[in-house]
């Protein structure tokens, strides 16, 4: 696991949407990360179909509105930045962008409905209303952490979608590392942060345990080549459960619990 060291408190996701101040992020205008179709496929599940009407319609748009993109954890894929970023227009945040790659898909999701609105309201102004399309971060996205500005993000597991991004199960190791100066654990008191990453810590567990499995029933069918190598890295397996769980997940559901009233079973 690796080690952040981090001298000043993070916040959450819900935290910085909500004080709308991002003095101490990457912000640039957005307006390239969205074209005509992008907009109609997150609102409508379609697309334009017409070039020259798409083109008038987002030339008008940028010209009444302002998109900018905050970095929230980014990163230099060849030569373009790619991550995770939020979306404000006219200052106002309204969406989540995720891509993982500089050829990969970019994907975007309002942070609720209310936004969602927003955005299609102003989007409408120039054109015809449509039929809608939900596209909705979760709401326990918007319990994340986020390390402090000019530290290393913490770590986002790629397997997520932008409508469920989450850390990684190192990204909450990273991020427990990250309250020691301010006292570790014990000193944090968000009920629902500390149960939205319990709940992912166990999937990140389940989804070992469940290669784990399948290198068993494997073996015992008889499918498995090179059966040492899959003995040495079922044995890697075992190892990483047991110290995610010992050091990540117990720790969680033991603060979580006392948080809620429950008694200390170290008491």
């Amino acid at each position: 696991m690796s080690t952040v060291t981090q001298t000043s408190a993070p916040t959450t996701l819900r935290a910085l949407i909500a004080g709308e101040d991002f003095t101490d992020y990457s912000v640039e205008n957005a307006s390239w990360r969205l074209d005509a179709d992008a907009i109609e496929s997150i609102l409508y599940d379609r697309t334009v179909g017409d070039w020259s009407l798409g083109d008038r319609h987002t030339e008008a748009f940028y010209k009444a509105e302002t998109m900018t993109s905050v970095a929230l954890n980014s990163w230099l894929c060849t030569d373009q930045q790619v991550g995770l970023y939020l979306l404000c227009l006219n200052g106002t945040p309204f969406a989540l962008s995720w891509q993982i790659g500089r050829k990969c898909d970019r994907n975007v999701a309002f942070l609720n409905y209310e936004t969602m609105i927003f955005f299609r309201t102003a989007w409408e102004e120039h054109r015809p209303d449509q039929t809608e399309r939900q596209v909705l971060v979760n709401d326990a996205v918007l319990d994340m952490p986020l390390a402090a500005p000019g530290h290393k993000p913490f770590e986002l597991d790629e397997q997520s979608n932008v409508e469920d991004v989450r850390l990684s199960i190192f990204g909450i190791d990273d991020w427990m590392k990250s309250l020691a100066p301010a006292g570790g654990l014990g000193t944090f008191y968000d009920q629902d942060v500390l149960a939205s990453l319990t709940r992912i810590a166990e999937f990140g567990i389940s989804r070992t345990e469940m290669r784990i499995a399948e290198i068993d029933t494997r073996a015992v069918t008889g499918s498995l080549q090179n059966q040492a190598d899959f003995t040495s890295y079922r044995a890697d397996l075992v190892n990483e459960k047991m110290a995610w769980e010992q050091e990540i997940l117990t720790p969680l559901r033991m603060r979580l619990d006392v948080l809620r009233g429950l008694p200390d079973p170290t008491e």
